[in-house]
């Protein structure tokens, strides 16, 4: 469950040849032929509309030290989407939304390849840092980060203070060329321990700069200088806030700045991603269909008909949409029609986009959020569609057997 959340894929478990596939949802399902209305296989059809769990604004919870406000383009832990509710507001709101929203969206490649050139710099940083030669012996110190370097120098610091304490510093001493390569390499390390300093120094500035770049985008962004008092009372109405937290997105005790940035510009994309489908109404559609496993006619279309798979549905006169299939039950007393649910979809601007796909029917709303545990465990116990379509599809393969 949370591998499949993390990555949007789908486990899918064969106990008959012991294998597991995992498979992108972005890519799953076959967009099948099969085509359903009225005047052919459905005998009736559900739809409902859910307005009541519109979410307009994530406050993306910090994870340990995961915090979205550096790579979030108005600088807050705050994401928002409008959109649906734009034309229910004021003239003027409305005018100050849309306009934000165009300069964001103008600003928004600027923005990301500052966040990739900021990346590229953290990168560069901790590799000067860090970076060790293939060999352990190599005295080509050029191959060597920072922090290796400074610890040759007290290794070789140390060593010249002893080599000295035994006067084998002196010309005199039968010793004194052990000295002196030591010395050379003490000398060598720190002259070099020179150079990869202003190396850092110089990746430190370029640094400064971009992130400089950063913080002006975000200060454009901000939603205070567009937004009166005034504007955000009106606005207040229209922000349907929940708390997004995400344990995918975590760090370790030794995660390093280019990490943590990747890992934060994760998190954002995630959130981001998740509130552009729960900031409009989504739709669940049902229907009860004529029984197409024993309808002679559809024999060529069975195999297509299969979980995860995309049929076209005709809802009215006027609109036929593409729904996947999530599940199907067959009541074996009256085995003329099936009772068939499909996933829930997404209208914008007169199109229907799968939104919920099985993982997500399988995991509910509930995982993505901080909720408390009680309620967690109940959509659990309740609520796990994969548990029950893997159950549905081992007893259909027994019975077709």
């Amino acid at each position: 469950g949370d591998v499949s959340e993390a990555f949007n894929c789908l486990f899918i478990f064969d106990t008959f040849n012991q294998t597991v596939s995992a498979y992108d949802l972005d890519n799953y399902g076959e967009d099948t032929s099969i085509y359903v209305s009225m005047d052919n296989l459905a005998q009736s059809m559900t739809e409902s509309i859910d307005e009541n769990s519109i979410i307009t604004c994530y406050w993306v919870t910090r994870n340990d030290d995961v915090d979205i406000s550096e790579v979030n383009p108005n600088g807050t832990r705050k994401i928002y989407n409008f959109e649906y509710f734009l034309p229910q507001m004021s003239e003027g709101l409305q005018s100050k939304v849309s306009e934000y929203n165009k300069k964001y969206q103008s600003l928004k490649p600027n923005y990301e390849a500052v966040v990739v050139e900021m990346q590229t710099y953290l990168e560069r940083y901790q590799e000067l840092l860090t970076r060790n030669p293939e060999s352990a012996t190599s005295e080509d110190w050029t191959l060597y980060g920072l922090y290796m370097l400074q610890d040759r120098r007290d290794s070789y610091k140390a060593i010249d203070e002893t080599y000295c304490a035994q006067g084998m510093n002196q010309p005199s001493s039968i010793q004194y060329q052990s000295y002196l390569n030591n010395k050379k390499r003490l000398d060598d390390v720190n002259a070099e321990i020179v150079v990869r300093q202003s190396e850092l120094n110089k990746v430190q500035a370029d640094y400064e700069v971009v992130y400089q770049q950063l913080k002006n985008i975000q200060s454009e962004l901000d939603m205070d200088k567009w937004f009166t008092k005034d504007d955000w009372l009106e606005l207040d109405s229209y922000v349907i806030e929940e708390t997004y937290s995400n344990d995918n997105f975590s760090i370790a005790d030794n995660t390093d700045d280019s990490e943590l940035f990747s890992v934060e510009k994760g998190l954002y994309d995630a959130a981001w991603k998740d509130l552009s489908k729960k900031c409009r109404p989504q739709y669940q559609y049902s229907s009860t269909l004529s029984n197409v496993l024993t309808i002679p006619q559809f024999k060529g279309f069975l195999k297509y008909f299969q979980l995860g798979n995309f049929i076209r549905m005709a809802t009215d006169y006027d609109t036929v949409i593409k729904l996947r299939l999530i599940s199907f039950t067959v009541d074996y007393n009256d085995t003329s029609k099936i009772d068939v649910v499909f996933s829930d979809a997404i209208r914008v601007h007169d199109i229907y986009d799968d939104a919920a796909s099985i993982q997500a029917q399988a995991n509910s709303a509930a995982m993505s959020f901080q909720f408390n545990k009680d309620q967690y465990d109940k959509t659990v116990k309740e609520g796990n569609w994969v548990a029950e379509m893997r159950k549905y599809g081992l007893d259909v393969a027994a019975t077709a057997i």
